[in-house]
């Protein structure tokens, strides 16, 4: 069974939001009643030196509010400067991936974040994370991560998976292959930029390689 799937590099899927918007059932503006349409988004572009204070956002429980960083590949050999974002949302599902480029608004940035806050008012967050050794496992890990999330109420899956050892098409056949045809499966490869040979995604809120995240969404309705 395949369900519909929009998968991507993963700076396209934070520069416009439709993937996360698309897989949520959101069409831009706050819509009430729906289950998991009503949602909000803050987003912000910060150097990755900066010591500007990070937006304040309202507490909310860890299973409504995701906050989605994607950095820049450098990140990988200092983590310490995701250190103000793990502490200021602590309280929040964080997942990441490295980007070509990092992408807010209208431009581009280099050695940068990109985070964006999603914060739902009815649908609920849970993240799965496998490793995949080779690109060849790229569909069997696909089915894996997709199977360990809890398929109640399951609406969509909001992937972001390493750049270099994961075959995005064989992912997704995998994923929509072990879910129902309903369920929409969106998201996107990490990038690694010029002058780096590798990709990270988001373990434990650390930057890693080898590695694939799966964000489930979740409603008794849409």
């Amino acid at each position: 069974m395949s369900g519909p799937s929009c998968f991507v590099c993963a700076q396209q899927s934070f520069g416009t939001t439709k993937g996360l918007k698309r897989c949520a059932g959101f069409d831009g503006t706050l819509v009430h009643g729906k289950g998991m349409t009503d949602m909000q988004i803050h987003s912000f572009n910060r150097g990755l030196r900066s010591r500007d204070p990070l937006p304040e956002i309202l507490k909310a429980s860890r299973e409504k509010t995701l906050v989605i960083v994607f950095g820049a590949s450098a990140v990988m050999d200092d983590p310490a400067v995701l250190r103000p974002m793990l502490d200021a949302y602590s309280w929040a599902t964080m997942i990441g991936c490295s980007t070509s480029g990092e992408i807010y608004g209208q431009r581009i940035f280099d050695h940068s974040l990109s985070v964006a806050i999603v914060q739902f008012g009815h649908a609920t967050v849970r993240v799965e994370t496998m490793a995949v050794p080779n690109s060849h496992a790229s569909e069997v890990v696909g089915r894996a991560l997709a199977k360990s999330l809890p398929s109640n109420s399951l609406r969509g899956m909001f992937v972001l998976s390493d750049g270099l050892c994961v075959n995005g098409s064989q992912l997704v056949c995998g994923m929509n292959g072990a879910v129902p045809s309903s369920v929409v499966v969106t998201g996107g490869l990490a990038g690694k930029g010029d002058r780096f040979s590798r990709t990270w995604v988001l373990k434990d809120r650390q930057p890693q390689s080898g590695y694939i995240t799966a964000v489930g969404l979740y409603g008794s309705t849409m």
